[in-house]
């Protein structure tokens, strides 16, 4: 049964959950309860998500106002013990007489094909063929050059000691050969490396067009099975992935699109005729090695596959507002202010600069406040994280600036609360981060590929759950704090309120109280402390 009563006699939510930023409905909590409880009962499902997996509830109510829900899990069908309790995928395209199978199957023979191609004797033996003619060249040549070298200190000896015309002209004839040989050998050489360069060419051409045919028939491929998952909105209107994508300039859809289990449950619900109440994603299981994900707790939709689709399929249904875009009372205060700088205390919920969220900056706010000056930010905080802010009020105080940031004589400290308790007293974290460009804005860590990032911290206080704590952060990574909390390789705990790598609350609990540097302009130290309001 895909449809589960739900029975509660908790208030339902007026508007439908906005799925990019939410605290969960009480309703969606109880929902996901009954979730966990059928997880873990079933030893098979259990197995299967404990290494890790993203499931989501959608409360609905029937055409005759029962109140349910349904529940979805993100990725391909692996359920197959349990089909009847979980939504159905929007296409189901793992059939092994499908098209997919099919050409993945094609796809997976070229892969054979060039791996073989790759660790072929013909291809070690036509590279090392390479390796010794170039050698061999290097030497031959090398020693032809040193025979030319001592002719000619020997036909200077001879001229030294005197030679008549004829003996004069022998050596000369001498020289002209030894020269125009060396060039025929080093033509000569070439043109045995050039043949053995052009096998190994050839061997490498084939490779390359295997590549080139295999990432074609996986575009060509890719695009078809986008083509068939065709979303709905409240309506029955339908359009498939592609040309969501493609109205709303998302670019190509990543792998994976439509996989993921809103848009599983709200296709499920719109096909069945069933009346969106809330949503809400989970995380059950271990930790990822990259991502953010702590067991049991709540996550928004992701940014770079469901936004777009979810945008296309919630047209006409009435959401909560989007709780990043709250107007914020202009209350900042100025703590510092010379004819050089601007030290600000910013709101929780200001941005620094302007950019796509409608609320006035921190920027934009000194600058109708100073007119007269040119004020540009040195630095940023993001935009739910209040405290110190510096502001340059030209460009040459703002190059200066930039620099102290730049070579680290800025020094920074700030507050934050954690959502719960450890037994660490104090560190140091050092993760390689890279944006998530499937999760924008959020960040990764990434052992490949990611930047260094480093934060000292210290245990401030452990009580009721909470654990407060002092960060000062080394590099500048962007979420580089947030990120050092909630990883499990750093303190393994998200900041309250913290939306995106733990749970939504009323603001993020985490501030800039401390800023100290060397004026650059008059050498004055300069340091500023600013208490939270938390």
């Amino acid at each position: 049964m895909k449809f589960h009563p739900l029975y509660s006699d908790i208030r339902l939510p007026e508007r439908f959950t906005y799925p990019f930023c939410y605290t969960p409905h009480p309703v969606c909590i109880a929902a996901a309860e009954q979730l966990k409880q059928h997880i873990t009962s079933d030893k098979n499902l259990l197995k299967v998500a404990e290494p890790g997996k993203m499931f989501g509830v959608l409360v609905v109510k029937e055409s005759r106002d029962n109140v349910g829900f349904l529940a979805a899990y993100s990725g391909t069908t692996c359920f197959d013990f349990d089909n009847e309790y979980f939504v159905p995928p929007v296409f189901d395209y793992l059939q092994n007489d499908g098209f997919f199978k099919t050409e993945e199957r094609n796809i997976t023979d070229i892969n054979h094909r060039i791996d073989e191609a790759e660790n072929s004797d013909e291809l070690r033996l036509l590279k090392s063929e390479l390796e010794i003619t170039k050698q061999n060249a290097a030497r031959e040549i090398e020693n032809y050059r040193q025979s030319v070298e001592t002719a000619k200190h020997l036909r200077d000896e001879r001229r030294n000691a005197g030679c008549d015309a004829a003996e004069e002209e022998r050596m000369k004839n001498e020289s002209r050969f030894m020269k125009a040989e060396l060039k025929r050998l080093k033509q000569r050489k070439e043109k045995e490396i050039s043949i053995a360069e052009e096998k190994l060419q050839h061997l490498c051409s084939e490779i390359s067009d295997l590549k080139t045919l295999r990432k074609n028939k996986s575009d060509a491929l890719q695009d078809k099975l986008f083509r068939h998952f065709e979303m709905l909105d409240k309506d029955g209107n339908k359009k498939n992935v592609c040309d969501i994508f493609k109205d709303l300039g998302a670019g190509i859809p990543p792998a994976g699109t439509g996989e993921c289990c809103a848009p599983k449950m709200i296709q499920y619900a719109f096909a069945n005729g069933y009346r969106l109440v809330a949503m809400a994603e989970f995380w059950y299981g271990k930790t990822p090695a990259a991502e953010i994900r702590h067991h049991l707790h709540y996550y928004p939709s992701c940014m770079g596959k469901c936004k777009p689709l979810l945008t296309y399929m919630l047209r006409g249904i009435e959401t909560d507002n989007n709780p990043m875009e709250h107007e914020v009372e202009e209350n900042l205060k100025i703590v510092y202010e010379d004819e050089y700088l601007c030290i600000i205390d910013k709101p929780s919920g200001m941005p620094t600069v302007d950019g796509r969220i409608n609320t006035r900056s921190a920027e934009s706010i000194l600058q109708s406040l100073r007119p007269d000056c040119d004020i540009r930010a040195a630095h940023r905080l993001d935009m739910d994280t209040s405290g110190l802010v510096a502001f340059a009020k030209n460009e040459t105080a703002l190059a200066e600036m930039q620099r102290l940031f730049a070579s680290r004589q800025v020094k920074k400290r700030y507050i934050a609360v954690l959502d719960g308790e450890t037994s660490l007293k104090n560190g140091r974290i050092s993760l390689p981060l890279s944006p998530d460009y499937i999760n924008r804005p959020m960040q990764m860590v990434d052992k490949e590929k990611g930047k260094e990032s480093i934060t000292s911290y210290r245990v401030l206080a452990v009580k009721n759950g909470r654990t407060r704590v002092s960060l000062v952060p080394i590099t500048g990574r962007t979420h580089q704090l947030r990120v050092h909390c909630a990883a499990k390789e750093g303190i393994g705990i998200p900041i309250i309120g913290d939306n995106l790598y733990g749970t939504p609350s009323e603001r993020l609990m985490l501030h800039s109280s401390y800023i100290e540097f060397t004026h650059p302009f008059t050498g004055e130290k300069i340091s500023i402390k600013s208490e939270p309001q938390f």
